[in-house]
């Protein structure tokens, strides 16, 4: 998987990362906090998105369910596996209810997040004129895919160091 990085087209400063295609939305304009340049993030807000993107945005958001939930079900499973097997190897639970719940539950979380990302949108547009946004790699706001993955790669990160330690 690649993964894409995103930054100031004058100085080069990057301000965020996501894997393959995004959902386009978000705010139009960007300024740089490293040399000031104001230039065009290629997102745009919910209001004045065309049919066909807010089509891609809800198409996309059931991809992220799906990919997130899975991944996020898979990460939780593995681990509470290694944590199982390490304090007591005879209650070791199956795979299915840890891998669902959490896969059910991190697939609701990032639904209702892809919701609230329109209805932030949504007023944002509504407040009046469009104020430069400045981009940061640790904002959520501008980096959501970096949290998504940095949260998930920690568990597994923690999972596989468990499963070290038991052999």
């Amino acid at each position: 998987m690649s993964y894409i990085t995103e930054s100031c087209p004058k100085c080069y400063s990057t301000y965020g990362m996501h894997f393959g295609p995004n959902s386009g939305l978000g705010p139009s304009t960007f300024v740089c906090s490293t040399c000031g340049e104001t230039f065009q993030s290629g997102r745009r807000e919910w209001l004045v998105m065309s049919r066909w993107s807010k089509l891609w945005y809800l198409f996309i958001s059931v991809a992220y369910i799906i990919v997130i939930g899975f991944s996020a079900g898979a990460i939780f499973d593995d681990a509470a596996r290694h944590v199982f097997a390490y304090s007591n190897p005879s209650t070791v639970p199956p795979s299915g209810p840890v891998f669902w719940t959490v896969a059910i539950f991190f697939g609701l979380a990032t639904a209702v997040l892809q919701a609230l990302r329109v209805r932030w949108s949504v007023q944002g547009s509504l407040g009046g004129d469009q104020v430069p946004v400045t981009p940061s790699f640790l904002s959520w706001k501008t980096n959501l895919t970096f949290f998504v993955v940095a949260s998930l790669a920690s568990v597994l990160i923690v999972a596989q160091m468990l499963g070290r330690m038991i052999r």
